[in-house]
Parts: structure tokens; C-alpha cells; sequence
């Protein structure tokens, strides 16, 4: 009887054969292992915006409004602070928001970006800058944002300012609620919306009903202009989620030949779009709302706390009648 010797190793065919399977294997699960994280990473930005539903709820219980979309400094001509700030109570925040100086030039960061000077260091609140350096809003950023959630306030020092995925709805151009056209421009933002810069909404002044208008909407990816190139087209993209609006007379919204920028809010003008060019600057710019996520839909905040993912493919006079709190007009399917 002849013996042979037990093989006890793959051959090279045997061996390819299995890599080649393997290989299928991952191409075929790969796809839905990515299914699965951007499931997981939308289902937590909608979290974070029911958190801020949340949040601005107990503030309305609280104050009898929701928070301004952003307050000027009452002792300065400088920026004031946007409702993250205002909102930090009640969102476990209460003792940074104990700390900050609400009553000085600036509640947060002014920056130098661009070429174009925003402010110097003399118009900086100098107190509140350690404060808010290194501190993150976990709800304030989309997971499935490709951006850094700090940017350097000035190259060099030191200072990392929190920046949001999410913008304030102050309304749209089509708003009846406002001061007068020419808060329509560019820069400036209307105020017939649930989150408009200096005064306080109360649920009684959303006629529209609470289910059909939108307070914050997602602004989570780059956007790109004309010749392809990317761009942060955010409304508080660079700036920081805590600077706000400029100070000017209490009768009218901006001050006359000042910066009319109102940084964290957004009105609706135009569709759901990734197009920097639509917004002219991008920052402040009335930035459409825009997502990472797959699809490009857009996770939404109403007023009445709901969160509604809105196709990219709506139309943007639907878009306009939902960011009006009071147009008095019938909202179609969508």
C-alpha cells in the first residue's frame, strides 16, 4: 500500500479562487454598510434639531417667545449673539451661559476672513473669546458634515470658535412681516420667520400654525460656485455659531451704511441648492439650505418641535411659505 502525504495547505488556484470570493463579498456588503451609517447619521442630525425643538419650547415656556434670532449688544455698535446663546440654558449649558458677558461689544467671535476685515481686535469681546474657545454644541453639528467643527478665529491664535451645521429661519422675500423692502437684499434677512434677528416670536403670532413653519434648516455641506471650486457657504460658516447681528436703531433693522449681515440665519430665496454662487458671498449671504446627506435632502426643524427631512427637489415657493410664520397662505402638498 502506497501512502501520500496529507496536503495541509491551500493550493495557489484554491487560494485565489477563496480571495476572489472574499473580494465579492466586500464589494456587495460595502454598499450596505454605508446604507447603514448614513441612516444612522441622519436619524442623529434629526436628533439634534428635536433637541433645539426641545430646548426652544422650554425657552417659550419660560419667556413667553421663542428666542430672537439673534439680539445687537445693547452698550455697543458691535455684533450681538445669536439664539445659541440664548438657548444655552436649556440646553445644559446654563453655567457657560452664566459666565458670558451678554452686555459688551460682541457676545462671541468677530473674525478677520477673506481679505475682508469684519472687525478688529479692539471690537472683539476679549472675555468671551476663552470662554467660548474649544467649546462644542454636540446638536450643533450633522454627522454626516465633511466640516471641522472649529475654525481658528485669527490664523495663529489659538482661539477655535464652534461652527454649526444648522441655520435660524427668519422668513423669506415674500414675507408680509417685515420692516421694508430693502431688508430684502443680499445680506439682509427678513423677519416674518420664527427665528428673525431682535425680537422674540410667541406661538399666538404663528398663524400659519406651528406643523407648517419651519424654524431651523440644515446647511451641512460644501457648496460650489461657478467655476467648481468649493466653498463654506453656511450662514455662520467661519464666524462661529455665537455672532449674531449688528447693532443699529431699535426702529429699524440694520444700522443705515453699516454691515447688515445678520450671521446664523438664512431667508428663503432660493431652492434647495448647493450652487454658492446663488447666495452672491455665501456667509450671511441668505445661503440656501443644503445637506451631505445621500439624495440631498434637508433635515428640517418646525416650530411645533417636528423634525421633516425635505426632498431636494421642492419647490422653492414651497420652501418660501413655509419659512412664513403668518402669509395667510394654503400650503400645498409637498
Amino acid at each position: 500500500m502506497v501512502f501520500r502525504p496529507r496536503r495541509t495547505a491551500f493550493t495557489l488556484i484554491e487560494l485565489l479562487v477563496v480571495i476572489a470570493i472574499i473580494a465579492i463579498l466586500i464589494g456587495l456588503l460595502l454598499p450596505a454598510v454605508q446604507k447603514v451609517r448614513e441612516a444612522a447619521a441622519r436619524l442623529k442630525c434629526q436628533n439634534n434639531l428635536k433637541q433645539l425643538g426641545v430646548a426652544m419650547h422650554n425657552y417659550h415656556s419660560t419667556n413667553g417667545t421663542f428666542p430672537a434670532g439673534s439680539v445687537v449688544c445693547p452698550t455697543s455698535t458691535g455684533y450681538g449673539h445669536t439664539y445659541w446663546i440664548l438657548l444655552l440654558p436649556y440646553l445644559e449649558q446654563a453655567a457657560l451661559y452664566g459666565k458670558l458677558d451678554l452686555t459688551g461689544k460682541a457676545s462671541g467671535t468677530q473674525y478677520v476672513s477673506t481679505g475682508m476685515v469684519i472687525s478688529n481686535d479692539a471690537s472683539r469681546n476679549s472675555y468671551n473669546i476663552p470662554l467660548l474657545n474649544n467649546f462644542l454644541l454636540p446638536m450643533g453639528k450633522c454627522p454626516s458634515s465633511p466640516f471641522l467643527p472649529f475654525t481658528e478665529l485669527v490664523a495663529g491664535s489659538g482661539n477655535m470658535v464652534f461652527n454649526v451645521d444648522y441655520a435660524g429661519i427668519a422668513g423669506s422675500i415674500n414675507s408680509p412681516t417685515t420692516y421694508t423692502a430693502s431688508d430684502h437684499g443680499v445680506y439682509k434677512v427678513s423677519f416674518g420667520g420664527v427665528l428673525p434677528p431682535k425680537t422674540g416670536v410667541s406661538v399666538l403670532q404663528i398663524t400659519d400654525g406651528t406643523s407648517n413653519t419651519i424654524a431651523i434648516g440644515e446647511q451641512s455641506d460644501y457648496c460650489r460656485n461657478a467655476s467648481g471650486a468649493t466653498a463654506d457657504c453656511r450662514s455662520a460658516g467661519g464666524v462661529g455659531f455665537s455672532l449674531g447681528i449688528r447693532n443699529g436703531s431699535a426702529t429699524v433693522a440694520y444700522p443705515a451704511g453699516g454691515d447688515s449681515r445678520a450671521f446664523g440665519l438664512t431667508s428663503m430665496r432660493y431652492a434647495i441648492s448647493k450652487d454658492s454662487t446663488l447666495a452672491n458671498t455665501g456667509i450671511a449671504g441668505n445661503a440656501p439650505l443644503q445637506s451631505a446627506h445621500t439624495g440631498g435632502s434637508v433635515n428640517t426643524l418646525f416650530a411645533d418641535g417636528s423634525v421633516q427631512s425635505l426632498s431636494a427637489s421642492i419647490s422653492v415657493a414651497i420652501l418660501m411659505l413655509l419659512a412664513d410664520r403668518d402669509d395667510g397662505q394654503v400650503i400645498p402638498p409637498y
